[in-house]
C-alpha cells in the first residue's frame, strides 16, 4: 500500500509541469484569438514572461564624448562606376586592359615547393606557377614572355620557346 502511494505522489508531481504547459498552451490560445496586436503581445508576455529580477539602482553613466561626424566616402564617377560589367568591343578591352603580354629577364628563382617555381623579374615583378609541372625548368638569366589568358589567368614561356605554365603575380 505505501509503495502505491509514492507512486501517485510521484505522478502528481510529475504531472505537474505537463498541466502548466497545458494551461500555458490554452492561454497562447486564446491570445492568438485577439486581433489587436498589442494587446496580443501584452498577454503572451503575461504567459511567456520570465519573472523579473529585483530592482537594482542603475549605475551613474557618463556622458559618452563627443565624436566628430566621419567625412562621407567619396563616390566614384557615374559613367565609370560598374563599367567594368559592361560589354566591350576588342580593341577597348586592349585598351583598358593595358598590354596583353610583356617580355621580361629572370633575375631569381627558388622553388615555393616541389614543382612550383617562384621567379622574380628584373622589373622586381615576382611570379609563381599556380600549379605544379615538374617538366618545367627555368634559370636565371632566361628570357620569359608573359601573356594574358582567359578570366584573369597569365601564361608564362620562356622566349625561345619553352612549356607554356599559367602563372599568378605575387608583387
Amino acid at each position: 500500500m505505501r509503495h502505491h502511494t509514492w507512486i501517485a505522489g510521484l505522478l502528481v508531481l510529475a504531472a505537474g509541469p505537463t498541466l502548466a504547459a497545458d494551461s500555458s498552451l490554452e492561454a497562447a490560445r486564446r491570445c492568438a484569438q485577439m486581433t489587436d496586436s498589442l494587446q496580443r503581445l501584452v498577454c503572451y508576455d503575461r504567459i511567456f514572461a520570465a519573472p523579473a529580477a529585483p530592482a537594482r539602482p542603475a549605475p551613474a553613466v557618463a556622458a559618452p564624448p563627443a565624436v566628430a561626424a566621419a567625412p562621407a566616402a567619396a563616390t566614384p564617377p557615374v559613367e565609370t562606376f560598374g563599367s567594368e560589367q559592361l560589354k566591350r568591343t576588342v580593341e577597348e578591352r586592349k585598351r583598358d586592359d593595358g598590354p596583353a603580354k610583356q617580355t621580361g629577364k629572370v633575375a631569381a628563382v627558388r622553388e615555393a615547393r616541389p614543382g612550383i617555381w617562384r621567379m622574380t623579374l628584373e622589373n622586381e615583378q615576382v611570379w609563381q606557377q599556380a600549379e605544379s609541372d615538374r617538366h618545367f625548368i627555368i634559370e636565371v638569366g632566361d628570357e620569359v614572355v608573359i601573356e594574358r589568358g582567359l578570366l584573369g589567368s597569365y601564361h608564362l614561356e620562356q622566349a625561345d620557346g619553352g612549356r607554356r605554365v599559367r602563372v599568378t603575380r605575387l608583387k
